[in-house]
């Protein structure tokens, strides 16, 4: 595993003038980590944007506000049950199905009383996952289109898609939380699949939930203590939160950064 090496906080001014270079960090990390940012929902949404204006995200406002979500999680079963290594928030990527995406995450951790090795977030970024999936498998996926089971309103997308910033291929792909069946295998190489072709997806689909709910070797661990602000490519990382926190431990303000202006599905 790997820690997330937090910086601490330069002060905004210090940031927007130094655009260029967290740039780079978030393209070769994925993930950048202002230690003692300690700021306001107002703060949050002018870097979260000035930020966007930068990197190539689109930021969603409504009502003349920056939109966002306050998150402690209090409508998890395992809150109060799990402990600090189990996972709680199973993982998963934030709706690779939909065809504006969120390219980018910002997390303000407004309040943490807990143990450091509480809530803890663990990362996976999907683009390494595809360079670990023989040559044979990278190409079904590239040529393959699949269905949302459980939305059957959004168009087939592909499950292996180019990076926002570098063009390199990313896999995109929901995790499921226990064995229930999320895609459906509709057409390879611009033909309807075949019972075969559905059973090797299948066989990809098993070994990539295996790999990322298992293996540790590539797994990413923030841990997190109050007034971190959180910056993450979550275009392409993978992502979940252990246990062993109270929802009045933990909460966050989060903002995503979309592909474009128009925010349809």
């Amino acid at each position: 595993m790997k820690y997330v090496e937090p910086i601490e906080f330069p002060g905004m001014e210090e940031v927007i003038n130094n655009l260029d270079y967290y740039k780079d960090k978030l393209i070769n990390e994925s993930i950048i980590v202002f230690r003692n940012a300690n700021l306001t929902y107002e703060e949050q949404s002018y870097l979260h944007k000035a930020m966007g204006e930068y990197f190539g995200w689109y930021t969603y406002v409504r009502d003349q506000k920056v939109d966002r979500y306050i998150e402690n999680h209090e409508t998890r079963k395992l809150v109060n049950l799990s402990n600090g290594d189990d996972v709680m928030v199973p993982w998963h990527m934030e709706f690779p199905e939909y065809q504006t995406s969120i390219l980018a995450g910002t997390w303000n951790m407004m309040k943490f009383t807990t143990d450091s090795e509480n809530g803890k977030t663990y990362f996976l970024d999907s683009g390494l996952l595809y360079t670990l999936l023989p040559e044979e498998w990278q190409d079904f996926l590239s040529n393959s289109l699949i269905e949302v089971i459980y939305r059957k309103d959004l168009k087939p997308y592909s499950p292996i898609a180019q990076h926002w910033i570098t063009k390199q291929p990313v896999v995109r792909l929901m995790l499921p939380e226990k064995d229930e069946t999320l895609y459906s295998l509709v057409s390879y190489n611009g033909q309807p699949a075949t019972i075969e072709q559905r059973e090797l997806f299948n066989e990809i689909f098993v070994w990539i939930c295996d790999y990322v709910k298992n293996n540790d070797e590539n797994r990413i661990v923030h841990r997190w203590q109050q007034g971190d602000l959180l910056f993450s490519d979550i275009f392409k990382l993978m992502h979940a939160v252990t246990g062993g926190f109270s929802p009045e431990d933990r909460e966050f303000i989060g903002i995503w950064g979309y592909s474009g202006s128009d925010i349809g599905r």
